[in-house]
């Protein structure tokens, strides 16, 4: 559990660093989407019961952080002149 927890926030960081500095930290990205899958399957041999659903409201809510993000950066392009 502490693992996913990690990793998820090792995403976090990951994303704000390609997002605000540069996009040369896109190799460390594939890096960790193979931890994310390596843990996946450890966890899926584990507990073959295991299963990640994702449902509507999962998709609703990244579209609607998706769509601020834009607006954020609109408006905040807009706003320094």
């Amino acid at each position: 559990m502490r693992f996913a927890y990690a990793l998820a926030l090792s995403f976090v960081g990951l994303a704000v660093g390609i997002f605000f500095l540069s996009f040369t930290y896109k190799q460390l990205l594939f890096i960790y989407l193979g931890l994310a899958g390596a843990l996946y399957a450890t966890v899926k041999e584990a507990h073959p019961e295991f299963e990640v659903k994702a449902e509507r409201r999962d998709f609703v809510g990244i579209a609607v952080v998706g769509v601020l993000l834009i607006l954020a950066v609109f408006v905040a392009s807009r706003s320094n002149g």
